[in-house]
């Protein structure tokens, strides 16, 4: 009673329990979250970076150059997942360290 069968076939799939079920449904909520809040980041900053290269064409001796720099570096960080692959790069090392 306590196991569901992924697929429905027990041959070819097997049991998982119900808190395997709730800890995959918890996970991919929590990915539907932060995917929700990434694109929200995502937006403030190209609003961010429209305004800055606004007033850059607005004002002629480039005050915000660096306020750009930065936006733009934490846009594209943030678009391409270099935390992401920072974090997996690193598990990666540890794992390889620990044999």
């Amino acid at each position: 009673m306590g196991n569901i069968s992924k697929c429905g076939d027990i041959s070819k799939c097997g049991d998982i329990s119900i808190h395997e079920i709730t800890a995959r449904r918890n996970n991919s909520e929590r990915e539907r979250k932060m995917e929700n809040i990434k694109g929200i980041i995502k937006f403030t900053l190209q609003v961010f970076i429209s305004i800055f290269i606004a007033l850059e064409i607005a004002i002629p001796p480039n005050p915000y150059k660096t306020h750009l720099i930065v936006l733009l570096f934490a846009y594209i960080t943030l678009k391409h997942g270099v935390v992401e692959k920072i974090e997996k790069l690193i598990k990666r090392i540890i794992e390889w360290t620990k044999v």
